[in-house]
C-alpha cells in the first residue's frame, strides 16, 4: 500500500510541475506579442494600415484580459500595467480611426 501512495504522489507532482511549466510558457507568449504591438508607432502608420492594427490590438486585449483573469491573485503588477498600456493604445487608435473621414 505505501508503494502505491508514493507512485501516486510522484505522478501528482510530475503532473503539477508540467502544468506550472506550461502555464509559465503560455504566460510569456501574450506578453511578448503585446510588447511588439506597443512598440509599433501608430502615428506614423498610413490610414489604410490602422484598421488592421486596431484589430490586432483588440485581439491581444482579449488574450491579455483572459490571461490576467486566469492568473487571478498570482497576477504581477507588471502584467496589470501591460494590460493598462494595451488598453490605452487601443483607445488612442480607436479615437484616431473615428477622427478620420
Amino acid at each position: 500500500m505505501p508503494r502505491k501512495m508514493k507512485s501516486g504522489g510522484l505522478l501528482f507532482t510530475l503532473v503539477l510541475a508540467a502544468g506550472l511549466l506550461s502555464w509559465a510558457c503560455a504566460a510569456t507568449g501574450p506578453a511578448r506579442q503585446t510588447e511588439l504591438l506597443l512598440q509599433r508607432e501608430y502615428l506614423l502608420m498610413e490610414q489604410a494600415a490602422l484598421p488592421t492594427y486596431y484589430r490586432q490590438l483588440s485581439d491581444q486585449l482579449v488574450r491579455e484580459t483572459r490571461a490576467l483573469r486566469a492568473a487571478g491573485a498570482l497576477a504581477r503588477p507588471r502584467d496589470r500595467q501591460r494590460l493598462d498600456d494595451l488598453r490605452r493604445r487601443w483607445n488612442e487608435v480607436r479615437e484616431r480611426l473615428a477622427a478620420e473621414p
